[in-house]
């Protein structure tokens, strides 16, 4: 069984961060380890959870140190994120068990989706198998080695030094559900999966069949014996708490899902439409700890966990259930989202040479620039100094919802200003199929995530600034903000448009005949390509480039706020016929 694609559920801005690395980084900048130890006791008083501190294993770090040993905020942090294991979501291509669903009509649509811890090693298992893969690509990837020889050697390196650093195997944790899953990367079965979840979508409903945790309930049977501890399984409110926000996150990601609701209980186990208890436990699973979840997460919203009734089966074996659930409230839905600040990290200096009249007059022509792009609903604001809530870092630039604030002491504040600007188009202007398309284009590994970092080096952007692009639609922010300036070619041929030829008259006729000779080369690795369908990379710089010059040209602000327009630009061949018949009856025709 084939996983088609997986996230980093603790590493995704939009999804969950640790709360204890949020803490830690709005403390000191310095301490010894002792300290370190007395401010993170210190934390469960500010919101952060005692099992996150012991799953850590932080304070036994600590203790290993000397007392007067000196650690950076920095350097803490870093350990955190090294040694604390991610959660890795898993969407099975091809569902094991659908003949275990509650039927819910026809247009039900059904999925399975693992929760798997990676510790380090495994961790360093996707990084071999990620640079295993672009070495191997690099070999179809003329363009890529023309436009860096060194990549091989890089990349072979770094492969090396992982392999060297890869810890011994620890005991992992193999689950007997979907134990034949194998990962596309490394081709072993999958394992340490602390939890697995079972829902469809049908019309407005979100409906969750199971949340289950194998591993979580086998230790507890046995009392851990020869069952492997680790961070969640060991508490069933951690597993189950985790896998039931996500599954109300991402229907609160759907606009169509107007209503959230699970199983009854034991009564509906395997796809049963009973309501019977069944005295196990699982009812109050379902009917107990389930909504207190729930109803924690929905707090401020003014929506709680209800009875409401929802129609099963099909083939004449239909019944009317009622379950626990909530309404998908516009309120519940802006909560359960959850959209955080996207900051620009770029290099911070002194905020003098912005306070010239010229420099102000550059940013004012930047900022009427900025609301042709995006229209007038945004609103954009010059700051003397920005702060990052989380890090207490100071910031280049910030977009938060409809609001754009451009910190003046930024190295470039014009190109953080474009950064924000992306966020703010890509979040309200682009549509459905564009954004997708952005993020593959920009996705870490590609060709245009590659080409952003190393044009952020050279324009001496900050290590900060360059480590977001672990982030495809950061890394989309930094592409549109440098190729903006004419610092990012996205295609070939403009990479070879960009190349200097020299002042001399006959370094330009060398320099000419180079660069016919290069773009021939180019011309031939298309074709090479195109034969051999490796020229979708090519085809994703193409689409990027006519999004970025819609956004510069102001076209998709246009776009959003003409529903006419906006059918131009629409994957609906529907929308596209009614575009087209209005335009036949504007012109006459």
């Amino acid at each position: 069984m084939p996983i088609p694609a997986f996230r980093y559920l603790n590493q995704d801005p939009a999804a969950f961060q640790s709360v204890l690395i949020e803490k830690l980084g709005a403390m000191q900048k310095s301490a010894t380890a002792k300290q370190w130890a007395q401010i993170i006791q210190g934390l469960p008083q500010k919101g952060v959870k005692n099992s996150e501190i012991l799953d850590s294993a932080v304070l036994a770090h600590l203790m290993a140190q000397p007392d007067d040993a000196k650690l950076t905020r920095a350097e803490l942090i870093d350990w955190l994120r090294a040694h604390t294991p991610t959660i890795k979501e898993v969407p099975l291509a091809h569902p094991s068990y659908e003949g275990w669903k509650q039927s819910l009509g026809p247009n039900q649509h059904y999925q399975e989706i693992l929760y798997v811890l990676n510790s380090e090693t495994d961790n360093m298992d996707d990084a071999i198998s990620i640079l295993q893969f672009e070495i191997e690509e690099l070999g179809f990837n003329l363009e890529k080695l023309a436009a860096d020889p060194m990549a091989a050697i890089r990349m072979s390196e770094q492969y090396e030094a992982l392999v060297k650093r890869r810890a011994t195997e620890k005991k992992d944790y193999v689950m007997p559900h979907f134990g034949g899953v194998q990962d596309p990367e490394s081709h072993t079965h999958i394992k340490n999966v602390m939890g697995h979840t079972r829902v469809s979508t049908s019309g407005n409903l979100f409906f969750v069949h199971e949340i289950q945790s194998d591993w979580a309930q086998r230790g507890r049977k046995g009392e851990w014996k020869g069952i492997p501890l680790a961070p969640f399984v060991t508490t069933t409110e951690a597993w189950s708490g985790l896998i039931l926000r996500r599954q109300m996150q991402r229907a609160a990601e759907n606009p169509d899902i107007t209503q959230f609701a699970w199983i009854l209980g034991g009564g509906m186990r395997n796809g049963a439409i009973g309501t019977r208890p069944s005295g196990d436990g699982i009812d109050k699973f379902y009917q107990d700890i389930l909504p207190k979840i729930a109803n924690q997460a929905l707090s401020g919203t003014g929506e709680k966990v209800r009875f409401f009734p929802i129609r099963f089966g099909s083939d004449g074996e239909e019944k009317t259930i009622e379950v626990p659930g909530f309404m998908m409230t516009d309120k519940a839905r802006e909560k359960l989202m959850q959209a955080q600040p996207l900051y620009s990290r770029d290099v911070i200096g002194d905020i003098t040479p912005y306070r010239t009249p010229q420099q102000q007059e550059i940013l004012e022509r930047e900022i009427i620039k900025m609301r042709e792009m995006l229209g007038d609903m945004v609103s954009i604001r010059l700051a003397t100094r920005l702060i990052d809530a989380a890090t207490g870092d100071p910031v280049a630039g910030r977009q938060t919802a409809r609001l754009i604030e451009v910190s003046l002491a930024a190295r470039n504040p014009v190109q953080a200003m474009r950064h924000e600007g992306w966020h703010y188009a890509h979040q309200y202007l682009l549509g459905h199929a564009d954004r997708q398309a952005i993020e593959r284009a920009f996705a870490p590994g590609t060709r245009l995530n590659a080409d952003v970092r190393h044009a952020l080096v050279a324009a001496g952007a900050s290590p900060d600034a360059i480590s977001q692009c672990d982030d495809p639609q950061e890394a989309s922010a930094h592409g549109f903000a440098l190729w903006s300036q004419g610092l990012l070619p996205l295609t070939a041929e403009a990479r070879i448009d960009q190349e200097a030829v020299g002042l001399s008259g006959m370094d330009r006729v060398v320099g000419g005949i180079f660069r016919k000779v290069e773009s021939a080369f180019v011309q031939l690795g298309n074709w090479l390509r195109r034969v051999t369908h490796q020229d979708k990379a090519i085809h994703e710089a193409r689409r990027v480039e006519t999004i970025f010059n819609q956004l510069r040209s102001g076209r998709l602000q246009a776009c959003a706020q003409d529903p006419f327009e906006a059918m131009a630009r629409s994957d609906d061949p529907i929308r596209q016929a009614a575009f087209a018949r209005r335009e036949r009856q504007t012109s006459g025709l």
